[in-house]
């Protein structure tokens, strides 16, 4: 098939050895690529005697048959192993340029294994990777690292990287790209680190082959048009655009998820725009720009999304924007996931509260609000030292290192809920509660759905009632299968294309002919094998529940008496994924994935 490379490059570190192997075209089309694809290739290798960082532990960058082309919104990859956070299956992923960089250097992916005996760097350009040694690049940031190998390389390549929370093994650790980007959650920062891999270099000056050229462009014409019409606000104010929205609907969360008001009008994007020079700033072949550049104490930084200025804002009683910015400075520079570590800081400020700190932590944990106290602590959370170890830990193993419930962990499958509400759309808790990964707002933004800021009729994807899935759960199933594409083609959720233009695109690019059946089979294969993985990882059915914390009901806000029940709506979304009613996989339905056919 057209669209791939046709190559994956096995790269063990230890040995210094890399193969380059084919994509195989028949396991292409049954998990079509992207972090689907990778689940399949690391199925045998993530085992739960091998550590997520031990150096046995395999990792995988991946593009899709989409990344590269001329579709807009197909520029980022996806980072897929175990999860150093969760112990259960994980991927991240980003946008900017090294996606697309990616696979015009000849690569479908690249697949790690083993440790280094010292820090060092991958270069891969026209079809070929080389193992650099990179010592000089130890204890440098992420900002610092691109720079330096651009310096070597010039300015016409992407580098992936850590700072110095992945050297440090933090769990939260990320991978850092073009400048700002990042492959925040899950913890893979830490997992280059402990392989003493610094950097990757894609030098992308190649061609992604396609098949039907102008029927591409002719398609992604129409789309780009679409899109800079329907995404105007992100364009404008960047995805922070969303908070007025999301605050109206109860979909902010508030200090550690137990209050639903806060003065909005002090962080809002309109407020942003007051405060600093703001330049948009897109992803490489993007029409919609929802990345922010701004002036901040005479330099330029990356501006705060909308799940950074949440996690570091309201989630924290913080209102103060310029320790917002600060904040997310310093998340990227030391390179670690802005969402878990905001998470768990607010479950420690919420604990001191409470009054269940024990007496040693109290002074090291920040009041709610604390502007240089939140500072200080996401300092040291980079470092993975003091209070800043503990955060780096996440909720769940905070939670257990202090001796109490886990009542109060605001995670699903231990990874830490994203920055929109479970209580304000049911359809995106039962999303939560099922997603691959645990709480993503990557395939449980159904709050989209409910407000009719996507939708894809031929599926019957439609607004409902946002605190109801009667009678909906095959909607929430299918869109979650559609967000789960993005990560197998892999292309941008912002750019939400309804299933008939992805198989026109899909069709275009590779020159197979592809059905909604086919296409749709595929997503609900790559959701399947992620969480086959999780079970051989140790986790079950009993861990698709939302924790206890988040079903408290609200007495105030948008998301005001809601508690989303959705146990009894389980037994139908496993069905309608061909599992059995308890949510196991069906041994044949296993089989079928695992075939080489």
């Amino acid at each position: 098939m057209l669209g791939y490379t046709g190559k994956i490059a096995y790269i063990d570190l230890s040995t210094k050895k890399v193969e380059i192997k084919p994509t195989t075209p028949k396991l292409a089309e049954k998990f079509i690529g992207g972090s689907g694809l990778a689940a399949r290739l690391l199925y045998e290798h993530l085992k739960p005697e091998i550590d997520p960082l031990a150096p046995e532990a395999y990792v995988a960058v991946m593009a899709g048959p989409v990344t590269g082309t001329a579709l807009p919104g197909s520029s980022r990859f996806a980072i897929c192993g175990r999860s150093p956070l969760t112990g259960f299956w994980g991927e991240a992923t980003s946008g900017g340029k090294f996606g697309a960089y990616l696979k015009k250097a000849g690569f479908d992916g690249l697949i790690i294994t083993g440790k280094a005996p010292e820090m060092v760097y991958l270069v891969v350009q026209k079809g070929n990777v080389e193992i650099k040694p990179g010592n000089n690049l130890k204890g440098l940031d992420t900002y610092e690292v691109q720079e330096e190998l651009k310096r070597i390389y010039g300015n016409n390549v992407s580098v992936a990287c850590i700072g110095v929370a992945g050297e440090n093994l933090m769990p939260m650790a990320a991978v850092i790209n073009d400048h700002g980007r990042a492959a925040g959650r899950m913890g893979f920062g830490a997992v280059f680190g402990s392989k003493n891999l610094k950097a990757i270099v894609v030098d992308g000056q190649g061609e992604v082959p396609v098949a039907d050229k102008e029927s591409l462009k002719a398609l992604a014409q129409e789309l780009t048009s679409r899109y800079r019409k329907d995404a105007q606000l992100f364009t404008q104010y960047g995805t922070l655009g969303y908070l007025d929205i999301g605050y109206y609907f109860g979909d902010v969360p508030v200090k550690y998820f137990t209050k639903g008001l806060f003065p909005i009008d002090k962080i809002n994007a309109k407020r942003f725009r007051e405060e600093y020079a703001v330049h948009p700033k897109a992803c490489w072949g993007c029409p919609i720009a929802c990345g922010r550049e701004l002036k901040f104490k005479g330099r330029t930084v990356d501006g705060p999304e909308y799940e950074t200025a949440v996690s570091f804002g309201p989630l924290l009683q913080n209102f103060d924007l310029d320790t917002i910015v600060e904040a997310n400075d310093l998340a990227n520079r030391y390179g670690f996931d802005t969402i878990s570590s905001g998470v768990t800081l607010a479950l420690l400020m919420y604990l001191k509260e409470e009054n269940l700190l024990p007496e040693n932590l109290k002074a090291e944990v920040p009041e709610f609000g604390d502007a240089l106290g939140i500072l200080e602590a996401l300092k040291l959370t980079g470092e993975n030292w003091g209070i800043g170890r503990l955060i780096g830990q996440g909720v769940v193993k905070a939670l257990e290192e202090l001796g109490l419930s886990q009542e109060c962990a605001a995670a699903v499958r231990k990874l830490e809920i994203p920055m929109h509400e479970p209580r304000a759309f049911t359809g995106q808790a039962l999303s939560y509660a099922t997603g691959p990964r645990g709480a993503c707002h990557q395939r449980g933004d159904f709050f989209e759905v409910d407000l009719g800021i996507v939708k894809d009729e031929d599926l019957g994807i439609v607004p409902g009632p946002r605190n109801s899935i009667e009678g909906r759960v095959a909607v929430v199933a299918k869109f979650q299968s559609l967000r789960e594409l993005d990560n197998c083609l892999v292309k941008c959720n912002f750019t939400f294309t309804p299933l008939k233009a992805v198989i026109g695109a899909l069709s275009f690019i590779t020159g197979v002919s592809w059905s909604p059946e086919k296409v749709l089979a595929a997503a609900n294969n790559s959701l399947t094998i992620k969480r086959a993985i999780s079970f051989n990882l140790g986790s079950s059915p009993a861990d698709d529940k939302l924790p206890g914390h988040v079903k408290k009901p609200l007495t105030e806000g948008g998301a005001f008496g809601n508690v989303p029940e959705i146990e009894k709506y389980l037994p139908e979304f496993y069905k309608l994924r061909g599992w059995n009613s308890d949510g196991t996989i069906p041994q044949e339905f296993l089989a079928r994935l695992l075939a080489d056919d």
